[in-house]
């Protein structure tokens, strides 16, 4: 499971005389490096999902800038933003944990007859005794078998190796042992194999389809029959032959057993099986999305999702202007203003849905977009081109001219930056109106002209 270490920066970004604060938060893989999690990785990530590029620090490597690193030793971390007039430093404490459990089994050799009849069960426990762990089997066919109590019993059922690997649930790290299972009869074998991993998970992974393959007689050349026990049935065998089919469709999860039996002399092949449920559903980092109405100035956004795990694929799906349905496999998507219905207020709904890959199991989120062009189209433009209004020059370092031929009364004009917030406001009383911008940032910005009959008109200006 991540962790969201919350480190808070506030940056002073100062623009001539404005300022504006900003935050970030690092995400976190892990606060520790473990047998399940070598590697830390942490990533700056700013509140609007933007990808902050830091300066990394420790008393054991060189700095780093970048927007996130890749942490394999534990320790103390320091983490700095520079906003050009101040240096916020944040520390955070990797730990580290990779004990290696150990194992006690009860016998490392057991001998079987044909008929099962000498059957002696093999304990195997972890230690310390007091822990949370997570055992499972793996026999000859490849079939595993899965437990999470203190202990483990098996009643092996074939030959072979058999191993026992038992994992700390709080770190991953793992041991396993092995043991093997003799018979002086001849035994038939068989191997299992599911593509799913004996997995059950969502949509054509929602059922797990068994095969038994490889199998033969000892000596080879007789015919075999098969079968699945469900759980909860008798796990006795059924008399005589059992059948032909070699391939099981399993929906419900739990422990089976598979069986092949020798139909000459009757000797027969288990092996015990877990099928396990995996529903977990995809979660996303963070979605950028703080602009979700669009104007005349503000006229294009971009919706782009983080997703750090990338076993996660996505895709976003919306409906164009001319109702077609659009699927686009990529973190970003470009939204715009529908020019060509300048009434309608609903652009679209952008649906991201994500999927994991491991079980196909998927999430879908709806990212309505809007847009306001009152005023930004229609007759407004021929009402101001009868006017006859040019700006000049364009581009220019911060000085343009605003040049009216017919003035009317009460006419204002706005300007705005890229952001779509306003900067400066002003009556437009003359032909001429000279207008300054060289205390802002250089940049695209919009001047909205607008008349006292409500008419408005909006030019885009560049200033470098």
């Amino acid at each position: 499971m991540k962790k969201i270490i919350l480190l808070s920066f506030v940056l002073l970004l100062l623009q001539k005389g404005a300022s504006q604060s900003f935050s970030f938060n690092i995400i976190s893989s892990s606060n520790s490096i473990t047998c399940a999690n070598p590697i830390v990785t942490l990533t700056a990530v700013s509140n609007s999902c933007t990808v902050v590029s830091c300066t990394w620090m420790s008393a054991t490597s060189a700095p780093v800038v970048a927007s996130s690193i890749s942490i394999q030793t534990p320790g103390i971390y320091s983490v700095a933003a520079n906003s050009g007039t101040q240096i916020i430093t944040q520390t955070i404490a990797i730990g580290s944990n990779t004990v290696i459990p150990g194992n006690v089994i009860s016998s490392l050799s057991v001998n079987i007859t044909c008929t099962l009849s000498s059957v002696a069960n093999v304990t195997m426990l972890p230690f310390p005794t007091v822990g949370n762990y997570f055992h499972y089997i793996i026999d000859p066919s490849g079939a595993t078998f899965i437990a999470s109590t203190s202990s483990i019993v098996c009643t092996p059922q074939s030959t072979g190796v058999y191993t026992y690997v038992v994992t700390n649930l709080i770190n991953g790290c793992t041991s396993k042992v092995n043991f093997t299972v003799n018979s002086s009869q001849g035994l038939p074998s068989f191997n299992l194999k599911c593509p799913t991993n004996f997995i059950l998970g969502c949509r054509t992974n929602s059922a797990a389809v068994v095969t038994f393959s490889n199998y033969s007689t000892s000596p080879p050349g007789n015919s075999m029959s098969f079968t699945v026990i469900p759980p909860g049935s008798s796990t006795l065998t059924p008399s005589g032959i059992l059948g032909s089919a070699t391939q099981y469709t399993i929906s419900s999860p739990g422990d089976y057993i598979a069986i092949a039996k020798d139909n000459n002399s009757l000797c027969e092949h288990r092996s015990q099986f877990t099928v396990l449920n995996n529903l977990v559903t995809p979660t996303i980092d963070c979605v950028s999305n703080s602009i979700t109405n669009l104007n005349c100035i503000q006229s294009s956004a971009t919706l782009t999702a983080l997703l750090l795990n990338k076993n996660i694929s996505l895709q976003w799906s919306f409906y164009s202007n001319n109702n077609q349905l659009n699927t686009l496999f990529s973190n970003s998507v470009v939204v715009n203003t529908n020019n060509s219905s300048p009434t309608t207020s609903l652009i679209s709904n952008y649906s991201l849905t994500l999927i994991n890959n491991d079980n196909l199991c998927q999430t879908t989120s709806v990212y309505p977009m809007y847009q306001d062009l009152t005023g930004c189209v229609g007759i407004s433009k021929n009402y101001f081109n009868q006017n006859n209004i040019s700006i000049y020059p364009n581009p220019s370092d911060g000085y343009f001219v605003i040049e009216k031929l017919s003035l009317s009364e009460n006419t204002k004009v706005e300007i705005y930056n890229s952001l779509g917030l306003l900067v400066e406001s002003m009556n437009l009383n003359e032909h001429k109106t000279h207008v300054s911008l060289t205390d802002k940032m250089n940049g695209v910005y919009f001047i909205r002209i607008k008349s006292n009959q409500n008419y408005s008109e909006t030019y885009k200006v560049i200033k470098n």
